[in-house]
């Protein structure tokens, strides 16, 4: 499963991945030409932002969804655009099932930025605190406009509106 995200996951990112290391390593020989090591650092920094903060908890958070409707034995395809990966059920499911799906990839996400915010992580004398959080946003992919928050808000109305008229299964 996990080897199925991440071929997509790379598949949709991999030309801004080159884009990404190749200006990283540009700028890195420059500067190191010049004898400027700031740049070489600032350089190395930003792509530990853009795997570790950006790239590493995206792709943890749809591993999430996909391990979970695993567990469900859900049926799931993956779909990705130039802004946009996803991890589509094609399976009916019930609304608990959905909710749960839902809440998985941005809570589990978050509870790791959790840890790491709490354990306090150095790496080569840089404190990686502000790595945390890269994870610790992923919250806000529960408000409605995002596809998370909008399959939360839709089964919990659906919910509500079935006991509103009497029926509580």
């Amino acid at each position: 499963m996990f080897r199925r995200i991440f071929v997509g996951m790379s598949k949709y990112l991999l030309p801004i991945t080159i884009l990404m290391f190749t200006l990283a390593i540009m700028i890195s020989v420059s500067s190191l030409l010049i004898g400027d090591y700031f740049l070489v650092q600032l350089s190395c920094k930003f792509l530990m932002v853009y795997y570790l903060g950006l790239i590493l908890p995206y792709t943890l958070h749809e591993y999430f969804h996909a391990k979970l409707l695993e567990y469900f034995k859900v049926d799931i395809k993956i779909e990705y655009t130039v802004f946009r990966f996803s991890i589509i059920a094609l399976t009916e499911m019930s609304g608990i099932s959905e909710i749960l799906v839902a809440l998985v990839g941005p809570v589990g996400v978050f509870m790791i930025g959790l840890l790491l915010w709490i354990s306090n992580i150095t790496f080569y004398g840089i404190n990686l605190n502000f790595l945390t959080y890269f994870y610790l946003f992923h919250l806000i992919f529960l408000l409605p406009v995002f596809g998370d928050g909008k399959i939360v808000l839709i089964n919990v109305l659906k919910y509500f509106r079935r006991i509103s008229n009497g029926n509580n299964n």
